[in-house]
């Protein structure tokens, strides 16, 4: 089976190139030690390298350009690629007829000299021909010479090409008197091969390989079952796929085309048009107008909407277990807030009203709670209960709208609803006499004085035929008494405003409604957020005792001057400190935060006596090294860019880089800190060995912390 690889992808187009240069950037090269060296990727035997430039390497030369071929299996020999043309045979011209092919005088290629009159005459198209028996196998004839030619060397002067001993190539030899004769059609396909007593030529039939395993590089060849599946192959493409574009299959893998939706033709009429696909054509594409808003109140829910400048003060994020407990101030900006722990009272005495506080012992009984209220009691008014204690919702008349005509009168309830009230003109009798049943009036000694004497006396009960009971009662199944209204009783203009809650014992309570946060208007820094002296909601509050909650560690010089002018280097500075809010050694890289706050850092760095025309550019970080790495993403450095400097020495009597900046962040306790300055480019190479040294009179860190 034959070990030819045709490839894995098929693809029935050809290539347009957009650019002056090799397909496959492999093919081409500038010089001869490109071959060799591992620039050229995944070479392989056969490749073919074209090279362009090598008069342009050092000892180089026009002669090595050309077209190579790789030959042999080590590629990082020159002596395994061949050249092509090496050797290049001669062009016959006049007066070369007859002629054949010998290394010419110089050694380093061929000539054309006189041969016996039995050889062919070179012809029109027959340049670069060698000898070979013909097909009547009675002459010669001048056939297209082998891929791969000898290299002519010292001492190889009018020899000529036979097979070699191994018979699997070509050699130099000497030219023979005669030719072997050719003796009938044992001869077909015969090579002139120099005979076993090496003074002359004889006629021998070369082994041609017929298997794949018989050749050298036959090992490891594939078959059609290591050809890729089916679904790993680019459909074929036909003459109705033009157009059509490439995607994956979503069932079963591979690719499969499909149509790109047309585009409808265009008139001067569709400019600034949109693209549609088409509402009855999922595979056309049309031009249409949109009307794009560009006022808010041309949006259906336009009406109410607020600007950035409406939007709230944004509340502080919490940034991880340490931010528990801690309270919403006013940060040092004067622009938001911030999250610091306050000191929350943990006993009531501590509080300002503390005296007097209550206990649960003292929440109001059941009969001073109100009573539950549903949406059919709107309007209704309490009153205290006639029996038992306690409130109950009663409705109120209406009353009319007043006149002057009813000034005077009573309010009566109306005849027809007993919820309305109406004004009337009423007569207060001051005299017996003017009652309609004033004749015949009794006096209390005509009062009867036992039942018997009335006239609807009979069936009368006592006081103990009445019920004792709420069962007695045709409703007292499921009744309620006081103890199970959950509604505060006492009320009073104290608790105007307030609002329920469910206590601890599962009732409703009155309290006073959650208080809201001050806004940053006005407010300085260190202020904080407490309860105001009513007790009913929050102001900003000043601390009364100084600048107790503030820390400065003042400016810090270097001690040692530093060269600026490396990849990077962390800035040192002086000072001991173990103050309880840093801790620093002299002239260690990182200092050390023993005070949980907001932190403000500034630095300046100042250099002198550079080396003259020095073109650099340096620029300067802050990086906080977080004791928790997990309160800011799992990062162990958090990098604040300061400021970055260009740096061009035009004098050594001057100062020429200046790096400062600040930043403000929040630290927490055994966080560390550096400064570090880092050169981005140089302009020129030879600068790298220069010195841009610190003035270490201009160049110091200052740590200022404001804490709770």
């Amino acid at each position: 089976m034959s070990s030819f690889v045709q490839g894995q992808a098929s693809f029935n187009q050809n290539f347009k190139v957009g650019k002056a240069s090799a397909l496959d950037a492999r093919m081409l090269a500038p010089d001869l030690a490109n071959l060799t060296s591992n620039e050229i990727e995944f070479k392989y035997k056969g490749m073919i390298v074209s090279i362009t430039n090598d008069e342009n390497r050092s000892g180089g030369s026009t002669d090595n350009n050309g077209l190579y071929i790789l030959t042999g299996t080590d590629s990082t020999q020159l002596s395994s690629w061949t050249k092509v043309g090496s050797g290049e045979l001669p062009t016959p011209s006049s007066g070369d007829a007859s002629k054949v092919l010998t290394v010419n005088s110089s050694e380093d290629g061929y000539t054309l000299n006189d041969v016996p009159d039995e050889l062919p005459t070179p012809a029109s198209g027959d340049a670069n021909k060698v000898l070979t028996v013909n097909s009547s196998e009675d002459g010669y004839i001048l056939s297209d010479v082998p891929d791969e030619l000898p290299t002519p060397a010292s001492g190889d002067a009018n020899k000529v090409l036979t097979v070699n001993s191994s018979e699997d190539g070509y050699t130099l030899s000497d030219v023979p008197t005669e030719l072997p004769t050719i003796t009938g059609s044992n001869d077909v396909g015969a090579s002139v091969v120099v005979n076993s007593n090496y003074n002359g030529y004889q006629l021998t039939k070369l082994a041609i390989p017929t298997d794949n395993n018989s050749l050298a590089n036959g090992a490891g060849y594939i078959t059609s079952s290591d050809l890729p599946a089916s679904s790993e192959l680019l459909p074929t493409v036909v003459s109705a796929d033009s157009g059509k574009m490439l995607k994956v299959k979503s069932v079963g893998g591979g690719f499969e085309l499909f149509s790109q939706p047309k585009f409808a033709t265009s008139t001067s009429a569709d400019r600034s048009k949109y693209i549609q696909v088409d509402s009855s054509d999922e595979n056309r594409l049309v031009y249409t107008s949109l009307t794009i808003p560009t006022d808010n109140s041309e949006l259906g829910n336009g009406a109410g909407y607020i600007t950035l400048s409406e939007v709230p003060d944004q509340l502080p994020t919490i940034s991880g277990s340490n931010d528990v407990g801690a309270s919403v101030v006013v940060n040092s900006n004067y622009n938001g807030y911030q999250l610091t722990k306050l000191a929350i009272p943990t006993d009531n005495s501590s509080l300002t009203n503390g005296a007097g506080y209550i206990t649960s012992s003292s929440l109001p009984s059941s009969n001073q709670l109100l009573p539950t209220v549903v949406s059919a009691d709107s309007g209704k008014l309490l009153t205290v209960k006639s029996v038992g204690g306690g409130f109950e919702l009663f409705s109120q008349p209406k009353f009319p709208t007043a006149v002057s005509a009813d000034k005077g009168k009573f309010v009566k309830v109306s005849t027809t609803d007993e919820s309305r009230l109406s004004y009337q003109a009423v007569t207060i009798p001051t005299n017996n006499n003017q009652l309609t049943n004033g004749a015949g009036y009794i006096t209390s000694s005509s009062i009867p004085t036992n039942n018997n004497q009335l006239t609807n006396g009979a069936g009368y009960i006592t006081s103990s035929s009445l019920p004792t009971s709420n069962q007695q009662l045709t409703n007292g199944a499921g009744y309620l008494t006081s103890s199970d209204v959950p509604l505060p009783g006492s009320i009073s203009a104290g608790n105007v405003g307030k609002i329920l809650k469910v206590n601890l014992q599962s009732v409703y309570e009155l309290v006073d409604p959650p208080p809201v946060l001050p806004t940053t208007s006005g407010a300085a820094i260190g202020m904080s957020v407490i309860v105001n002296s009513s007790g009913t909601g929050y102001t900003l509050n000043t601390p009364t005792s100084g600048f107790t909650n503030h820390y400065f560690s003042g400016r810090v010089n270097q001690t040692t001057s530093q060269n600026l002018n490396q990849g990077s280097i962390i800035i040192k500075y002086g000072g001991n400190y173990s103050d309880g809010f840093l801790s620093h050694t002299a002239n260690a890289d990182r200092w050390t935060i023993k005070k949980r706050g907001l932190w403000t850092i500034s630095v300046f760095i100042r250099s002198i006596q550079g080396n003259v025309n020095d073109r650099m550019l340096h620029y300067l970080r802050l990086t906080k090294r977080p004791n928790t790495p997990s309160d800011y993403n799992n990062e162990g450095a958090v990098v604040y860019n300061l400021g970055a400097s260009y740096y061009r020495d035009d004098d050594n009597l001057f100062d020429d880089t200046v790096l400062s900046g600040t930043a403000t962040t929040l630290f927490d306790v055994d966080d560390t800190v550096e400064t570090t300055v880092s050169r981005s480019y140089l302009q020129r190479s030879n600068q790298s060995s220069s010195t841009n040294m610190t003035y270490t009179a201009n160049t110091y860190i200052s740590f200022e912390c404001l804490y709770a």
